[in-house]
């Protein structure tokens, strides 16, 4: 029984590398997919670095997982040393015992034989007494022989558990060099890519400027319609509340490359990130679809930026940045999963949309809404 365990406990430990491992490298590999299919000639984007970067965060998550980990696993290797130490003394002092009943035994084999010492007993009483004792005795040396079988056997399911727990050990400082070996192979070339950008004169402010424009659009927009509320627009906002922590992403299988909020850019230090949502880059699928029932709102035409679309879901609203072939109009009802428009797809420039929530005028975190996916166990 405890054999099994001990095997369970090992597989249950091989498994939590493993997945770790598995949900990472996934979402790694969906960043690869979409770079490979725009990173050509050198011909480097913002939204490139940005990927590249968060390949790095990536990488450096996963570091520190398989370092905490490693940990875990050391301390159970102390554990389990432990025990088999305990084992050792336990079986050595039953093999001393066992031995000892065997000599005794052995040496006053003709003085204490069985049938004498039954008939040397003065009474019936005291016969009944000499085989009651004599079957103590024979328990007690099985019980000896089982526990000495039982430990022998103990002590090579844990050294078993010992050599497993090492091997997963090696297992993940195997990865955790392999994971910082790339990372400082990621970082170089990001610094490379910095260089590129630099020599094609792009202005990374020029892009942080045009963010921030478009922000005023939108918040102006949301002032003006928020200024009005009714019975119906109360039932649309619980309705949309409802949905919290439930959202999926306005884009099937994408990826999230930039996160929500205002922070340094971990590779430009010069720049200043202010995201008032998530961007999202798409791996198959580029149609956008709304993420709740909802009435559009507005439509925003930006230079360079293709089409915002506005959806107005009571006192909240998504917002949908960077969009081509619009397929809805204003005013229009449409229901959650409704194809409301495209991602823009270029053969040399990442395609990237933009996703806003915003309550009144105040901007939401999506992360905030979106339905959990594990990553971790």
């Amino acid at each position: 029984m405890l054999k099994y365990g001990f095997n369970v406990l090992f597989f249950i430990l091989l498994l939590a590398t493993v997945n770790v491992a598995t949900a990472q490298d996934e979402e790694i590999k969906k960043i690869y997919e979409i770079l490979d299919k725009y990173s050509k000639d050198e011909n480097y984007t913002i939204d490139e670095l940005n990927l590249r970067t968060l390949s790095i965060t990536k990488r450096k998550n996963l570091v520190t997982k398989i370092k905490r980990q490693t940990n875990e696993i050391n301390i159970n290797i102390l554990r389990v040393e432990s025990a088999i130490k305990k084992l050792e003394i336990e079986l050595t002092t039953s093999k001393q015992i066992y031995e000892k009943l065997i000599y005794f035994s052995y040496l006053y084999r003709y003085q204490y034989n069985t049938f004498t010492f039954l008939l040397s007993a003065q009474t019936i009483n005291q016969i009944f007494l000499r085989l009651k004792y004599l079957k103590i005795m024979a328990t007690y040396r099985q019980n000896i022989i089982d526990a000495i079988k039982f430990l022998k056997s103990e002590l090579v399911n844990q050294k078993e558990i010992l050599d497993n727990q090492k091997e997963i050990k090696n297992i993940l400082l195997e990865n955790y060099k392999n994971e910082k070996i790339t990372i400082e192979d990621e970082l170089t070339e990001n610094i490379k890519i910095i260089e590129k950008l630099k020599q094609k004169n792009i202005d990374f402010r020029k892009r942080v400027e045009d963010e921030q424009e478009l922000h005023k659009q939108i918040l102006q927009i949301l002032t003006e319609t928020t200024k009005f509320t009714n019975t119906e627009t109360e039932l649309e906002t619980q309705k949309f509340l409802d949905e919290k922590q439930n959202l999926l992403l306005p884009i099937e299988k994408g990826i999230i490359i930039k996160e929500f909020g205002e922070y340094q850019h971990p590779t430009l230090t010069q720049v200043t990130i202010r995201n008032d949502g998530i961007d999202i880059a798409p791996t198959e699928d580029f149609k956008v679809r709304a993420v709740a029932d909802g009435i559009v709102n507005n439509i925003l035409s930006i230079p360079g930026a293709n089409n915002a679309v506005i959806i107005k879901h009571g006192e909240y609203f998504t917002v949908y940045t960077n969009i081509i072939n619009v397929d809805v109009t204003v005013n229009q009802k449409i229901s959650k999963q409704q194809l409301i428009g495209y991602v823009p797809k270029d053969e040399t420039q990442i395609a990237v949309i933009n996703f806003q929530i915003w309550h009144l005028t105040e901007k939401q975190n999506p992360a905030n809404w979106l339905k959990k996916v594990d990553e971790d166990i």
